[in-house]
């Protein structure tokens, strides 16, 4: 029998492979003899690509950060809005992924793609005054703040996720239930305000005046 004109397996396929059943059916059931399976392959011939699960689980990681869509470089004056939508869109990758957004935990995008927080820290030195301190700062910050808003949403029962409080009784809890009365925001936005608020109480408290500025 002649050979296929293509391997059956590269690490491509099997990192696609692996995200679309822990999409399916979670990450505590994913191993690589189901993985095999679902390839038509023997285990064996993952660890031709692959060390061990583990690798496996970090390019699975790798591969849903690098979906992330990068804003256009911005002016001088919308540095905050770069990071803003930036932060929403990874939160948004990982929500596409519930199953497979805890992975961020064992393998955040800090450890597995630095290049993407160089590039973050690069638009802040291009257009902004602070410290290099406080570039660390502000990346520190934002990728745990975004990870967090997007764990904690995943953690939740999909008809509830676009509730900010589900348990608030209006009898019990009346001052958050004036609050949600009068909130103008949806989940998403808040996330968005919430780095808003951030970026903008870093800005208040370490920007530095600009040279030539009186």
């Amino acid at each position: 029998m002649p050979r296929p004109s293509r391997p059956l397996l590269s690490r491509k396929s099997i990192v696609a492979t692996s995200l679309e059943l822990i999409d399916r059916d979670g990450l505590a059931t994913f191993s690589m003899p189901g993985l095999a399976s679902a390839m038509s392959v023997r285990a064996a011939s993952l660890y031709h690509h692959f060390r061990d699960k583990a690798e496996i689980l970090s390019e699975v990681a790798r591969y849903m950060v690098s979906q992330t869509a990068i804003p256009a470089r911005p002016s001088r004056d919308e540095w905050q809005e770069w990071f803003v939508s930036l932060a929403a869109n990874l939160r948004d990758v990982l929500l596409e992924h519930p199953h497979a957004a805890p992975l961020m935990l064992q393998f955040p995008p800090r450890d597995i793609l630095v290049a993407v927080t160089e590039n973050s820290a690069a638009v802040l030195v291009e257009y902004t005054d602070f410290p290099s301190y406080v570039h660390i700062l502000i990346l520190d910050t934002l990728e745990k703040v975004t990870l967090g808003a997007a764990l904690s949403e995943v953690m939740k029962a999909p008809e509830k996720r676009d509730l900010i409080y589900p348990h608030v009784d209006h009898v019990e809890h009346p001052i958050l239930t004036r609050g949600l009365a009068s909130n103008p925001w949806t989940v998403d936005e808040i996330f968005r305000e919430s780095v808003r608020a951030l970026l903008a109480g870093v800005a208040t408290r370490f920007e530095q005046p600009r040279v030539g500025s009186p």
